[in-house]
């Protein structure tokens, strides 16, 4: 499963953790809890390598985006949290998460 993922995520463009969610989900073998906290091991995994990769192509020099992606990190973070924990916030997660999945669905349309 995991290459299948990797495959389909390097195919279209993606994080593969967007195709681990739901099949987590669909296995029925993890809770709601667990699923974001096994995608995001993945997804730093999937993160650090792709990193590695780039910054050893490139003659391990520090990119400046780097210091904007920790920002937006650190603040997807704070934001994915302060959402999923109070019952209030639950339907604006959804809203974001159904916002950023069509993002990337138009992208991979027009791209």
């Amino acid at each position: 499963i995991g290459s299948f993922i990797g495959f389909l995520s390097g195919l279209v463009g993606i994080g593969g953790g967007i195709f681990l969610s739901p099949l987590l989900h669909l296995s029925g073998d993890y809770d709601q809890k667990r699923i974001p906290g096994l995608t995001s091991v993945f997804i730093l995994v999937n993160t650090l390598v792709g990193a590695s990769v780039f910054w050893f192509a490139n003659g391990f020099s520090f990119p400046k985006v780097f210091i904007w992606c920790l920002i937006a990190v650190i603040i997807g973070a704070f934001l994915g949290h302060r959402f999923t924990v109070g019952g209030k916030w639950k339907y604006m997660a959804k809203l974001l998460s159904g916002i950023i999945i069509a993002i990337v669905g138009i992208r991979l349309i027009l791209c």
